[in-house]
């Protein structure tokens, strides 16, 4: 009887890598990893710039350049006083344009007399006074020093209708309509903005109006100027005003306007990114003029997407 044999597997340790294939793996494993890492940052790059990218679409308007002024309002004023004592009967209203010898009240007295009130000169008739009538007028504008009449605290006052008043009360005022003065203190910075003898004023108590007005120097010093603009047009409410902030238009230019940001320079070409289908592409562009941050360009049209934030993208690039 044979013997059967028996037999063991003996597991081999297979053959080492050489030295020279680690080496290839690792540069392998490197070079997928920098493809990688590579991928990831274009995505996460164009993600980023899409999340900080900052545009606006381009717009014809308009950009003002503004000094901001305090000034004191000076008007040719009459004021009229009551010839009697007794209870007042307003026969005007107040704003109303009157002759010189129309109705403007009947003062009723206790013995039962009535006196007329007519106005001695023509003008538009205000029945609120701020007691410094007397001490504005537009013969003296030298002498009107605007930081100390700003010092004062305007107190307007008004004779209602059947009000008793005393014989000598001053209780109305005629305000010449033709022509009244704003007079302001610029800085010499400020006053070098200004186009010459002419401007155009915004005030603050009726600021949808703007009014042109011309302006002589007053007096001035080392620091400031101070000038006395002519106004010949009415705004709404500057009869009753006495203390007013204005806004001296000195330029207006029209155009789109943009941040100052938004522009690139190419050695002397100035120009703006623009994003359209996702593509980033450069368009030269003409300055206008500059104002603080702003600036008014042509050679763009209406409804382009421009980027605000040009260093965060280049040329060609696309997001």
């Amino acid at each position: 009887m044979k013997r059967k044999k028996r037999f063991a597997v003996i597991i081999g340790k297979g053959k080492k890598k050489g030295i020279r294939e680690k080496f290839l793996q690792g540069i392998m494993t490197l070079v997928v990893a920098v493809l990688v890492l590579q991928v990831a940052y274009f995505f996460a790059r164009s993600t980023l710039t899409g999340l900080l990218l900052k545009t606006v679409v381009s717009e014809e308007s308009v950009l003002e350049q503004l000094v901001s002024v305090s000034g004191v309002i000076v008007r040719e004023e009459h004021v009229v006083a009551a010839p009697v004592t007794g209870t007042v009967r307003w026969v005007a209203a107040a704003g109303a344009r009157l002759a010189a010898g129309a109705s403007v009240a009947k003062i009723y007295t206790a013995d039962g007399d009535v006196q007329n009130i007519a106005a001695p000169v023509s003008g538009v008739m205000i029945p609120v006074l701020d007691g410094l009538e007397g001490a504005l007028q537009p013969a003296d504008l030298e002498r009107v020093d605007v930081s100390e009449v700003r010092k004062l605290s305007e107190k307007n006052q008004a004779v209602p209708d059947g009000a008793e008043i005393k014989q000598g009360t001053i209780f109305f005022k005629l305000v010449d309509n033709f022509s009244w003065y704003y007079v302001v203190d610029l800085t010499r910075a400020d006053f070098a903005l200004l186009t010459p003898q002419r401007n155009r004023l915004r005030f603050a108590f009726s600021p949808e109006e703007e009014v042109p007005a011309s302006w002589a120097v007053l007096k001035e010093d080392a620091d400031t100027v101070r000038l006395a603009f002519a106004l010949s047009e009415d705004v709404e409410g500057f009869f009753v005003q006495r203390l007013s902030d204005a806004e001296i238009v000195v330029s207006r230019i029209t155009g789109f306007v943009l941040p100052s940001s938004a522009l690139i320079s190419r050695g002397a070409e100035q120009g703006v990114y623009l994003l359209e289908k996702s593509l980033v592409s450069f368009l030269p562009v003409k300055v206008l003029g500059e104002v603080g941050e702003n600036v008014v360009i042509e050679g763009v049209r209406s409804g382009r997407t421009v980027i605000i934030n040009p260093f965060l993208v280049r040329e060609g690039q696309r997001l």
